[in-house]
């Protein structure tokens, strides 16, 4: 029989996060995990929509930074299954300090990954089509959600960048109509019609995967992920990720937003006259990618878990 996964953001306010059950199979037994009928995404969205006692100022609208961490909040944190992974009310794993362990199996990484980029192209999109609603959602967020963290600075010497992250500092100085027309140069237009052809099928979708992938998957997740041995992973009974590695996850993946978050408010302040999916386009050009086989619709996916509850 299956059984729940509830979790509590705070208070009485809580997120259904699927259900759970034993499954045999040649003598194998695993864990299946369904998800959520309503996902997250939207479970947290009509949380932030009820009446809210607010503290501080609302007239003004929030800063670069305090968007970003709302995002992340709202669509990595609360709106995947990341947050199954950190459950507050759990005691932690004492296996997760082993660094040869592998505490996240493909499966789980591809909901969390599903769940992520699904959240985040929803929110860019009330971004962009209603930004007065985004802006009280957002509000909403940092008060209601936690956990609170110090706004982490955009900023940061560009020798302490990784490779990667030379993209961000790009979107900045450069920009990113400048590096476009730079790369086309070496494309060619037939491939950009194409391009933009294949964003336009869903722009929100190919903009949230390059990002998950870039300010996401490009930091700790994948140590905690890597490894060569996996004991019988716990789900409902400890926490495999620390506090510790959870706010260090949420302080890195919230300086790398920044940045984005900027480029879509300049967008949007100067109206940008070209359209959405080659607004998308000059962001890939710029190192935000989509990978090829991600998807452009699902909004979640089933896990599979090896072994009995730990």
């Amino acid at each position: 029989m299956a059984e729940t996964l509830q979790l509590r953001i705070k208070g009485e306010y809580f997120l259904d996060a699927g259900s759970w059950q034993l499954q045999s199979n040649d003598s194998k037994t695993s864990r299946l995990v369904a998800p959520p009928i309503v996902s997250m995404y939207d479970q947290v969205i009509a949380q932030l929509g009820k009446p809210q006692d607010l503290e501080g100022e609302q007239t003004t609208n929030l800063e670069p930074g305090e968007i970003a961490l709302a995002t992340v909040l709202v669509c990595m944190r609360w709106g995947s299954y990341f947050s199954v992974l950190v459950n507050p009310d759990l005691p932690e794993w004492p296996a997760a300090s082993v660094p040869t362990l592998s505490r996240i199996t493909q499966t789980e990484m591809a909901r969390m990954n599903i769940e992520m980029s699904y959240s985040l192209s929803r929110w860019i999109n009330l971004l962009r089509s209603d930004p007065e609603q985004f802006q009280k959602l957002a509000r909403v967020a940092l008060e209601l959600l936690p956990p609170r963290i110090k706004i982490p600075s955009a900023e940061m010497p560009a020798t302490s960048f990784k490779k990667s992250h030379f993209k961000f500092h790009a979107l900045r100085v450069a920009g990113r109509h400048g590096i476009k027309e730079l790369a086309l140069k070496d494309v060619g237009q037939e491939w950009t019609t194409k391009r933009i052809g294949q964003i336009a099928l869903n722009p929100d979708r190919f903009l949230a995967n390059g990002l998950i992938t870039e300010c996401w998957r490009a930091g700790m997740i994948e140590e905690i992920q890597a490894g060569s041995g996996r004991p019988d992973l716990p789900l409902v009974r400890q926490r495999r990720i620390t506090r510790r590695e959870e706010l260090l996850l949420m302080r890195t993946t919230t300086k790398f937003m920044i940045p984005i978050i900027i480029a879509l408010l300049e967008d949007m302040k100067t109206g940008d006259p070209t359209s959405w999916p080659e607004q998308v386009l000059a962001y890939e050009c710029a190192g935000i990618r989509s990978p090829y086989n991600w998807s452009l619709s699902e909004s979640s996916r089933e896990v599979h878990i090896d072994g009995m509850e730990a």
